[in-house]
């Protein structure tokens, strides 16, 4: 009959420098996940994830970069680094707070799905993802197995993927992509540039996919790794958890029912493991919620040295089903 509220007397700058410190490193920092938990959680709150219950987390767009998924609790250090993380035991689905939405929006109805996967770089500055590809065949794949019409985009110019993007209706969409958020000078006002690298200056912004009449009902959308990278790739890759913040809470405005964003560069082969099992889950009728917790344990079974397992933003309906 009642929802509790507390507040904490944290430092925010402090806490968005070590968020930022997350989308950096592609290994798990128990020590930084366990000092991220003590600062952002009110203490009396603190019970509820040592309980390990699954949760849904209600959040404002500011509260959305922080990487929750990471958070962990231990009583010591020595015990810690061999405990399983919080929210690989833990279901964790994000949703957001927001007065800004789209009115009755028109869902699509058909079996349709849009998969691309790595983009044409050619002249761009930024590398090839042999892994993206990969990933793009496999969810075609299933996507066609599951009695979907699939059109798949795989190193396709971003000419025709624009234009296939907006000739159809389709339920699902898959990104295996770079993924950008940088400061942009516009008219001399400092703007967010944020969205899918399809080429050389040209980026697939949410507010174009929010120009689609027909709204997706799921979005995946992966930022993969290449180990050739290159210096501006290293300057794109800079606030990563932004990115998926922004891109996942501007599709959920616009009336899509599930939304799964990494939060910065995956590993590739870890990336196929958990967007391959999230599939397949739903596929087999699991609701979002346990197929996300499915994916997750996956990931870091099978790759327990690198923290891709925490790196996707998941917002939805735990309940939802595909």
């Amino acid at each position: 009959a009642r929802i509790e509220q507390d507040g904490i007397a944290t430092d925010l700058k402090m806490v968005e420098y070590l968020a930022r410190e997350f989308s950096h490193r592609s290994n798990w920092d128990v020590r930084l996940s366990k000092t991220m938990f003590e600062l952002l959680v009110p203490n009396d709150f603190k019970s509820i994830i040592r309980n390990q219950n699954n949760m849904v987390w209600k959040m404002d767009e500011y509260s959305a970069q922080f990487p929750w998924e990471m958070f962990h609790d231990y009583t010591s250090i020595d015990n810690a680094r061999n405990e399983t993380p919080t929210f690989v035991n833990t279901g964790m689905i994000r949703q957001l707070l927001t007065d800004k939405y789209r009115n009755n929006p028109i869902m699509a109805e058909e079996n349709k799905a849009f998969v691309v996967g790595d983009p044409d770089y050619t002249d761009s500055g930024f590398s090839q993802l042999s892994g993206a590809e990969r990933e793009a065949i496999e969810v075609t794949r299933l996507l066609n197995d599951n009695k979907f019409q699939v059109t798949s985009l795989i190193r396709r110019n971003a000419q025709d993927i624009i234009t296939d993007l907006y000739s159809e209706q389709y339920r699902v969409m898959h990104f295996a992509a770079h993924g950008l958020y940088q400061d942009e000078e516009v008219n001399g006002e400092v703007r967010k540039k944020v969205g899918i690298v399809l080429g050389k200056d040209l980026i697939l912004e949410p507010g174009m996919i929010n120009q689609l009449s027909y709204v997706p009902e799921f979005i995946f959308i992966n930022c993969c790794y290449s180990i050739d990278m290159t210096g501006l790739d290293e300057k794109y890759y800079k606030g990563r958890s932004n990115l998926a913040a922004n891109i996942g809470t501007q599709l959920i405005k616009m009336g899509v029912k599930a939304v799964v964003a990494a939060g910065w560069a995956v590993n590739d082969a870890a990336a196929h493991t958990f967007s391959t099992e999230l599939y397949r889950k739903l596929f087999d009728g699991y609701e979002f919620g346990d197929a996300v917790l499915s994916a997750r344990r996956k990931c870091y079974d099978n790759h327990p040295d690198n923290n891709t397992w925490g790196a996707y933003q998941c917002y939805g309906d735990h309940y939802y089903k595909l």
